[in-house]
């Protein structure tokens, strides 16, 4: 059973903010448990030097807008989802994170097209005009044809991965700037 929890992360005893947040990243982006970080998302920060990133922009605020921090005040908070080993891959795990906080900060759903093969097939399967739907492996048929001939299957069917790849490259270019 998958959980997820949100934990208010404050300072600590015998702590600096710089220090507190450092040793969060650091235990977020254990290498084990993100294929050295290959499974790390980062949203507006780069995460090698999230850290710095994360102080740069609290002092901006704090300068900006007057407000001093208190002593038991949340600096930041670990969004963790937790799985049974098995349940999903580390990376349907990660796009799952992804989802979850593009929700948390107000952004829609990422919608796949119909160009796409999950597009494709989300939209083939809803459908209510499919009377009698037999469970299938995604193909090229319920795929949007392109808008030009091309000759052979093969050549027609790389230029629909094409296309597909194209329209993936650039959703994911939008969820990764969340």
């Amino acid at each position: 059973m998958a959980t997820t929890r949100i934990m208010p992360l404050h300072i600590g005893k015998g702590r600096t903010e710089s220090r507190a947040i450092s040793a969060i990243i650091d235990y977020v982006a254990n290498p084990q448990k993100t294929d050295h970080g290959r499974l790390i998302t980062s949203y507006q920060c780069d995460s090698r030097v999230a850290d710095a990133q994360f102080l740069l922009d609290k002092q901006t605020y704090a300068a900006r807008t007057g407000r001093v921090r208190g002593k038991d005040d949340v600096i930041a908070y670990h969004l963790r989802q937790s799985f049974v080993p098995g349940e999903i891959t580390p990376e349907e795990a990660n796009r799952l994170g992804v989802e979850l906080a593009r929700r948390l900060l107000g952004k829609e759903p990422i919608d796949f097209p119909r160009e796409t093969a999950i597009g494709a097939l989300g939209l083939y399967v809803s459908n209510e005009s499919v009377a009698d739907f037999q469970p299938m492996n995604v193909n090229f048929g319920i795929i949007p044809p392109l808008d030009h001939r091309v000759k052979g299957k093969r050549n027609k069917n790389a230029e629909l991965s094409q296309r597909s790849l194209a329209i993936l490259d650039t959703i994911k270019e939008e969820v990764l700037s969340l």
